[in-house]
């Protein structure tokens, strides 16, 4: 994915498995005989960029801002001292179907930098997909190994934060390029030169790797918990805001 695009989690089963309140979608797999499951969060991506929309990616150093906002945030330790960020800025598909949900930053203090803000978009999003990771299991749909890839798992930090909060070790996958000239390998090599060939390359990403530990995990997962129920903001008359014209 692109940092703007909706991330999914995915896994694969030999028989359809359907969740009663329609939290995630079932589809025909490609591979005759599976299925496809699948969770959305709507605002993942969108979150760190709309937060650079609005407030900056920091002093232009000719960097890509998506690496400045993360190098921000890596100077914040987990749990981002308490600010919790619940992505919800299109309404929410999984774990909440619910296109009144809103999205929260709950915890803000005086004391609190736009680096603690990063942070806790990044952990927040983390949290959210992680909340597919509970519904998969109660739907007893199996996940084996999990892979990263797009523009989101570009970022070291958010690749560790997600292998925290998920507990288990990740694969990120993304494809090496070699040139005809030589034995020098690039992963983005020119388009104008040629290719020899190109073959896709798997890092492992171990959790507890220096991000957070398994009690900040279990504290930010209570924060999380509570923090991710402020999401209906009330009208007068008790009625919900309406839905985000996404159009």
């Amino acid at each position: 994915m692109r940092r703007s695009e909706l991330p999914e989690l995915s896994s694969a089963s030999d028989k359809p498995a359907l969740d009663p309140k329609g939290r995630v979608h079932t589809f025909c797999h490609a591979v005759p005989g599976r299925w496809h499951v699948m969770g959305v969060t709507q605002g993942a991506g969108l979150s760190l960029r709309w937060f650079r929309d609005q407030f900056g990616g920091g002093a232009d150093d000719a960097r890509d801002p998506y690496e400045r906002l993360t190098e921000e945030a890596a100077r914040i330790p987990p749990a981002a001292n308490g600010l919790i960020w619940t992505p919800y800025l299109m309404g929410e598909r999984t774990p909440h179907l619910d296109p009144h949900a809103r999205a929260a930053l709950v915890g803000l203090t005086a004391n609190r930098t736009r680096a603690h803000v990063v942070r806790a978009i990044l952990e927040g999003v983390a949290f959210s997909l992680r909340d597919t990771f509970e519904i998969f299991k109660k739907m007893n749909v199996p996940v084996g190994e999990i892979r990263l890839g797009g523009g989101g798992a570009r970022s070291e930090l958010w690749r560790q934060i997600q292998a925290d909060v998920y507990g288990r070790d990740l694969r990120h996958s993304y494809l090496c390029a070699t040139r005809n000239a030589g034995n020098d390998q690039t992963r983005r090599a020119p388009a104008e030169e040629k290719i020899a060939s190109v073959r896709v390359v798997f890092h492992i990403i171990s959790t507890g790797g220096g991000s957070g530990t398994s009690r900040t995990t279990r504290y930010i997962a209570e924060r999380w918990s509570a923090g991710s129920r402020i999401i209906h903001p009330e009208k007068p008359g008790g009625r919900g805001p309406e839905p985000m014209n996404r159009g």
